[in-house]
């Protein structure tokens, strides 16, 4: 850098914002982001499996991948909550089954990582479709 009277110079100022192509108003994306979100935030088993059995359908493979390990984390409590869980994972199976072309290896290892700590088993056709990915 050289110096002014005293003062440095600045450098001329790219500018890398108009280099960089420009993100696309993307509402499914943020969607998907927010509903992320809201399955983190569930702490009570029987939120968490009401928000999978009223949104499974809006769900894409991060939530899926998601929804499955906060479901091996949140706070159980007695048989009912067995129950709850049982029901939201055949629902959360499905949906899988349905995004299986779009799962990646992160997804598929919290999957049978949650499957796992569940204890409930996997389903053998999510398992054969999650071992040819």
């Amino acid at each position: 850098t050289s110096f002014r009277g005293g003062r440095q110079a600045r450098r001329p100022q790219s500018n890398a914002a108009e280099l960089r192509p420009r993100r696309e108003h993307c509402p499914a994306r943020w969607e998907a982001q927010k509903l992320n979100k809201d399955i983190r935030e569930c702490w009570e088993v029987t939120d968490l499996c009401h928000l999978i059995s009223t949104r499974a359908q809006d769900m894409n493979d991060v939530n899926v991948a998601t929804s499955f390990s906060t479901l091996a984390k949140v706070r159980r409590s007695g048989r009912e909550s067995m129950a709850g869980i049982r029901r939201a994972v055949v629902t959360l199976t499905g949906r899988a089954l349905q995004l299986r072309e779009d799962l990646r290896p992160r997804e598929i290892s919290n999957i049978v990582w949650a499957a796992a700590k569940l204890k409930l088993g996997i389903d053998l056709q999510l398992l054969e479709t999650l071992s040819e990915r």
